[in-house]
């Protein structure tokens, strides 16, 4: 078992994210892809290893078909994992593997599509439709709270059991906040903010996040890293301070050029590209340590 760290689930959500904002049709068309790109990530993160089939073995036959994954703790299978394409998930399919679990003697099925995660308990004695124990989106959802619902199927011995929300969710949503706290005694950006390091702050931030962050959140943690200069705290025409403005004109500029994506309504991630020009930067901009 592959030890469990909440800070790299939290990470890989927003990561898997990205990958299905950019490569959403691929995924819609290809079952493969969605199980290498989004689905092997996600158990691998889980604490699952891939690579020994005492854990996880791939085209599990049994007698009524076949199970794309079977997870096993403890030598015994404890759920048929079945993926599907980007929004290939129905009611067939569902009730199919629900089939496939009680003719095996398998607690637990999960159906997923690389976003949508559904987890059944076959042996629950009521309609198909009420087996349903948790489900979760990952395009949906904050990733702090899909985290903590994907630990149902953590390989533990508490697997298909939903651990209590209220201490894992103080613990997992205060993941991001902790990590710029420490950012932001560690080193402060020397202003005047010009457009590079107005660029290096929103991705820095972005990067170091456990969730996308909206501009007005962008900015109340840049104003934590930067050491103002007389200059950016002159006020503009509109009443706002030079350096909000820039921040404001840069995450824009950054979203046309791909180095950030927008998720959802007004919330942006750090893309691949950025990533990469974040190190550039990096190199570039002098910091105070």
């Amino acid at each position: 078992m592959s030890e469990i760290s909440l800070t790299r689930l939290v990470n890989l959500i927003n990561e898997l994210k990205l990958k299905v904002e950019r490569y959403r049709e691929k995924l819609a068309k290809n079952e493969m892809l969605v199980r290498y790109m989004l689905i092997d990530p996600f158990l691998k993160a889980l604490g699952w290893n891939l690579e020994n089939p005492e854990e996880v073995e791939p085209e599990y036959v049994v007698e009524s078909g076949r199970a794309d994954y079977a997870v096993k703790h403890d030598g015994r299978i404890v759920a048929f994992i079945e993926a599907k394409p980007l929004g290939g998930i129905s009611e067939e399919v569902i009730k199919e593997k629900l089939k496939y679990a009680f003719d095996s003697g398998v607690n637990f099925t999960v159906i997923t599509d690389g976003d949508t995660w559904l987890v059944y308990d076959a042996f629950m004695k009521t309609e198909w439709r009420d087996r349903k124990i948790s489900e979760w989106s990952i395009m949906k959802e904050e990733p702090a709270i899909v985290a903590l619902k994907a630990l149902i199927l953590a390989n533990t011995s508490a697997f298909g059991q939903q651990p209590e929300k209220p201490i894992l969710v103080r613990r997992i949503t205060t993941i991001a906040e902790t990590t710029m706290v420490e950012q932001a005694r560690a080193f402060k950006v020397k202003g005047p903010v010009d457009r590079r390091k107005a660029e290096y702050l929103v991705l820095k931030i972005l990067a170091n996040a456990a969730k996308p962050y909206g501009r007005k959140e962008i900015i109340e943690k840049a104003h934590e890293l930067v050491e103002l200069t007389e200059k950016d705290s002159m006020k503009t025409k509109s009443g706002e301070q030079r350096w909000i403005t820039q921040i404001r004109w840069v995450v824009s500029r950054l979203n046309k050029e791909g180095k950030v994506r927008v998720l959802g309504r007004n919330a942006y991630a750090i893309s691949e590209e950025g990533k990469l020009y974040l190190k550039k930067l990096e190199e570039q901009i002098k910091v105070s340590v």
